[in-house]
C-alpha cells in the first residue's frame, strides 16, 4: 500500500507492526473486550428485530442480483440505513453501560493456570 516494492522491508515492517499492535492489544484489552462485546449484542439485537420487522436484506442469501435490484433511493435503502444507525447507537450505549456499571477483574493468568505448583514431570496427565 505504500509503494514499497522490496519484500524484505515489507516483512520487516509487518513484523514490526504486528508486535506493536500486539502491545497495544494486551494494553487495552478491557476496553477492546467491552466494545466487541457492546457491538456483537448490538447486532444480535438489530437482526432479530429486523428478521420481524424486515426491511433488512440477508446478509447469508443475498446474491448479486438481489444486491443490484436493490434500489437505494427508495424506502428499502431508508430501513438498511436505519438499522445501521440503530447499530452503530446501541454498540456504542452498550459500551458505555459496560464501561459505567460493569467492572472487569484484572486478569490474573495464574488465576487460570491449572498446574500452578504441580511437579513438572507429573503436568502432562500421563502419571
Amino acid at each position: 500500500m505504500a509503494g514499497v516494492k522490496n519484500q524484505n522491508v515489507v516483512l520487516g515492517l509487518s513484523l514490526l507492526a504486528a508486535v506493536g499492535f500486539g502491545i497495544l492489544a494486551n494494553k487495552f484489552k478491557a476496553g477492546i473486550k467491552r466494545l466487541g462485546t457492546a457491538f456483537i449484542g448490538s447486532f444480535i439485537v438489530i437482526r432479530g428485530i429486523a428478521s420481524y420487522a424486515g426491511g433488512l436484506p440477508s446478509e447469508f442469501a443475498e446474491t448479486k442480483k438481489e444486491a443490484a435490484a436493490l434500489d437505494y433511493a427508495s424506502n428499502d435503502a431508508l430501513f438498511v440505513y436505519a438499522y445501521f444507525a440503530g447499530f452503530i447507537v446501541l454498540g456504542i450505549f452498550g459500551f458505555w453501560v459496560q464501561r459505567k456499571y460493569l467492572e472487569l477483574p484484572e486478569e490474573d493468568d495464574d488465576k487460570f493456570d491449572e498446574m500452578k505448583g504441580e511437579d513438572e514431570s507429573k503436568v502432562c496427565g500421563c502419571f
